[in-house]
C-alpha cells in the first residue's frame, strides 16, 4: 500500500515538472525561430536599402520598394518578392522609355541588371526575388520588371 501511495505522489510531482520542461523547450524553439525571422528581415531590409542607393547613383532616379510575402511564381514558392520601382511617375515613364524600341538603352539596362544580380547574391535564401521595374500605368498590373534576380540565378533583363 505504501508503494502505491509513494508511486502516486511521485507521479503527481513528476508530471508537472516534465510538462514545464516541455513548455520551456517549445518557448525556446519559438524564440529561436522568431529571432531568425527578425535577422532575415533585417538583412533583407539592408540589402534593399543598399540596392536603392546604388541604383540611384547609377540612374539618378529615386527608388521605392514594396515587399510581398507568400508569393509563388516560376522562381520562388511561397517566398518573398521585393519590387523596386521609381518613386515618381515621371521617372517610371523614363525607365519605361529605356525599355521600349527603338530607343532601348542597352547600356542602362545592363547596368541595372548587374546591380540587381550583385544584390541578389547577398539575399538570405533562395526563396526571395528582387524585381526592378516601373509602375504600370494600369494600376492593376503593378510593377513591370526590367530586371529580376534570385540568389542562385543571375539577373534577367526582361525585354
Amino acid at each position: 500500500m505504501k508503494k502505491l501511495v509513494y508511486s502516486g505522489i511521485l507521479v503527481v510531482l513528476t508530471v508537472p515538472a516534465l510538462a514545464g520542461c516541455s513548455a520551456k523547450k517549445s518557448l525556446n524553439s519559438f524564440k529561436a525561430s522568431s529571432e531568425q525571422r527578425y535577422d532575415k528581415s533585417k538583412k533583407l531590409n539592408t540589402i534593399v536599402s543598399e540596392l536603392k542607393v546604388k541604383l540611384r547613383s547609377e540612374t539618378n532616379i529615386e527608388w521605392s520598394s514594396k515587399i510581398a510575402t507568400d508569393v509563388t511564381n516560376a522562381d520562388i514558392n511561397k517566398g518573398i518578392m521585393v519590387d523596386i520601382f521609381p518613386k515618381n511617375t515621371s521617372d517610371s515613364r523614363l525607365l519605361e522609355k529605356w525599355e521600349e524600341p527603338p530607343t532601348k538603352d542597352i547600356q542602362k539596362m545592363h547596368v541595372i541588371g548587374t546591380i540587381v544580380s550583385k544584390a541578389a547574391k547577398k539575399l538570405p535564401d533562395d526563396n526571395t526575388e528582387l524585381n526592378v521595374g516601373f509602375e504600370s500605368m494600369q494600376k492593376s498590373k503593378g510593377v513591370v520588371p526590367v530586371a529580376r534576380s534570385v540568389k542562385e540565378m543571375d539577373a534577367i533583363v526582361v525585354r
